[in-house]
């Protein structure tokens, strides 16, 4: 027994006394080319205080969504993408937003609404796992609605 625990000693020590092993993934967690082709240049289409200003609107609104202030959430979201249409984060968010609302309230409306902004979502990445989902989502929903709609009739 004390073999092995000398043994398992030494074999630390040697680990941890090699110069420039560290513990931890051998490999840097990094952001494709893709992902981040132009992203530089959009961002520099807005000066400054424009920008600030979608930040603050966006932080606003993904905090109002987070708690559970959908209608809020969504008004501040909407006056984001104003501000920076072809923003990904704050497209994906006001779907979410509208999406909750238009289920809870059983409203098409909304729906379509939410089925617009995921189609430009789409088109501007159309290879984002995150997008697909919520296509594929609303128009399973806006297809249970109408079908709801058709048996209440």
């Amino acid at each position: 027994m004390v073999n092995v625990r000398v043994q398992v000693f030494l074999a630390l020590s040697l680990v941890l006394a090699a110069p420039g092993l560290q513990a931890g993934r051998p490999w840097k967690a990094s952001v494709s080319v893709p992902a981040t082709e132009g992203l530089g240049r959009r961002l520099l289409q807005l000066d400054a205080k424009t920008m600030k200003r979608f930040r603050e609107i966006f932080g606003r609104g993904s905090l109002l969504l987070s708690r559970g202030r959908y209608r809020e959430a969504a008004k501040a979201l909407g006056q984001a993408i104003e501000l920076y249409p072809d923003h990904l984060g704050a497209r994906i968010a006001r779907v979410r937003t509208l999406m909750v609302l238009g289920y809870l309230s059983w409203n098409a409306e909304l729906i379509r609404t939410a089925i617009g902004d995921i189609r430009r979502a789409e088109e501007r990445s159309p290879q984002n796992r995150q997008v697909r989902f919520l296509s594929r989502l609303l128009d399973g929903l806006l297809t249970r609605m109408r079908v709801y709609k058709k048996k209440t009739k």
